[in-house]
């Protein structure tokens, strides 16, 4: 378990750097719904992608969050596509509503 954290981060490191703030934004956030998923059981294999990793995050989040913070993530690590602040806000913001509901 202790393993996969690392990983997760090592992971992270590598994609956000370098970025400018509205994909650090998109990226950092999709890191706090795989802590959050991780939190209520949900861990990500380090083998699986974040589209199909998705699929078992729909057990516990509601699947249109899931989906466009997936969509963001994969736009900005994968496809090194600039986001909007407006697409960054709103990634913000749907994690930290759940957040809230996690606690």
């Amino acid at each position: 378990h202790r393993d996969l954290h690392l990983s997760i981060r090592r992971q992270r490191q590598m994609c956000i750097r370098d970025r400018d703030g509205n994909s650090k934004t998109i990226l950092s956030s999709y890191y706090q719904l795989l802590h959050i998923g991780s939190e209520k059981g949900v861990n990500k294999s380090l083998f699986s992608t974040p589209k199909e990793f998705s699929f078992r995050l729909y057990k516990i989040f509601d699947e249109g969050i899931v989906r466009k913070m997936t969509n963001a993530f994969m736009d900005v690590c994968y496809g090194r596509l600039a986001p909007s602040s407006k697409e960054a806000d709103e990634i913000k913001s749907l994690v930290k509503d759940l957040k809230d509901k996690s606690h």
